[in-house]
């Protein structure tokens, strides 16, 4: 117990001294989870922004100015008036989002019961902006006719609420990125590591001590698990005092973090074990974070990735350790059971440890 204490220890140290695994294992997976947290962690609806340009100035362009300045549509549209070419130039500078031009004549052809074209400028460059803003200006003008023909109101909506669980970007992405830290974890934070260690015959020398295999290996896993225990600390207490975030289940969640953390952990061993040098270390370590970070959906919900690699998302235990996180540090609705989580996890976890054994070489 003693020599696993001091091996532990003396791993911490080592680990500590390490700034680049310090800030790929602890500082850069915060960095993204207050990324995303910030970018996509907002509550407020997006403002629609018009610009009208009232070359009438009669009865019925005043009642369509009164009726885009109605209490109803405050928060929702900001209303800009002016001439037309200045409004058209702010349009092109990407200020407004729509113009809508009223002709001079347009209360006389109303008047007299006639069809009035009205010009509706939107820039085609901004797709996403301007199918949003001519989806409300075809809906407003629908009715505006309504009201300027006094149709009676044979339909109306009886809305009936239902409160269901509020879920935001942010309850997403912290858990996500809590993943990737894990992932992180073991390819860059254990593989390399241990790749640079037998290449300087540290593990020979630990392999000819007193001390036995098993508990020199013991003290590393143990000390990596606590660095993902220390990343879940850092983790919690970005989304309780960022984001105000609420932990569902903390004896599940913590049961999902020591799972994962032991998964890719041994995911590290088994990747060290079959690295015959640092360079091919770096390779793997390369080609597993970019598959297992953008195809096992930490980045963006699964449902999101096309179906052609749907298959590989459901191959990468990232997928499972995210899902699993999200379900347990903030109720995110599930992509799979957190039963089959857990499951498919401890499979990899047996896997790795497996392999690991096999091929895994203190020199």
């Amino acid at each position: 117990m003693r020599g696993l204490l001091a091996l532990y220890v003396a791993n911490a140290r080592e680990y500590t001294r390490d700034r680049l695994a310090l800030m790929v294992s602890l500082i850069m997976p915060l960095v993204f989870a207050l990324f995303f947290g910030l970018v996509f962690g907002g509550d407020d609806s997006p403002e629609i922004e018009i610009g009208l340009a009232d070359g009438d100035g009669g009865a019925v362009a005043q009642q369509l100015v009164a009726m885009l300045q109605s209490p109803g549509l405050a928060g929702m549209l900001v209303l800009q008036q002016g001439e037309l070419q200045p409004l058209l130039e702010e349009l092109r500078r990407g200020k407004i989002d729509l113009v809508l031009s009223l002709p001079g004549r347009l209360s006389a052809a109303v008047a007299r019961q006639e069809t009035v074209a009205l010009p509706v400028y939107y820039d085609v460059s901004r797709q996403s902006s301007a199918t949003l803003a001519r989806g409300f200006m075809e809906s407003f003008l629908a009715q505006a006719n309504l009201a300027l023909v006094q149709a009676p109101v044979l339909l109306r909506p009886q809305v009936q609420p239902i409160q269901g669980e509020p879920f935001r970007a942010v309850d997403f992405y912290v858990p996500s990125m809590l993943g990737v830290a894990m992932l992180w974890l073991g390819v860059f934070g254990t593989a390399q590591p241990l790749v640079e260690m037998r290449e300087k015959q540290v593990l020979r020398r630990f392999a000819v001590t007193p001390i036995s295999r098993r508990t020199v290996l013991l003290a590393q896993v143990c000390w990596r698990v606590t660095v993902g225990l220390i990343q879940t600390a850092l983790f919690v207490a970005l989304g309780l005092l960022a984001f105000r975030m609420q932990v569902a289940g903390w004896l599940l969640f913590v049961g999902v973090v020591v799972l994962g953390a032991l998964t890719f952990v041994t995911m590290g061993y088994f990747v060290a074990a079959i690295s015959p040098s640092m360079e091919s270390a770096i390779g793997i370590a390369q080609i597993l974070n970019f598959a297992l970070s953008f195809l096992s959906g930490s980045f963006f919900q699964p449902e999101v990735l096309p179906s052609l690699l749907r298959p590989a998302l459901y191959a990468m235990p990232l997928t499972y350790l995210s899902d699993a996180l999200r379900q347990t540090m903030s109720g995110f609705p599930p992509f799979l059971p957190l039963g089959v989580d857990v499951a498919v996890l401890a499979g990899w976890l047996a896997i790795f440890a497996a392999l690991s054994v096999r091929f895994w070489r203190w020199e």
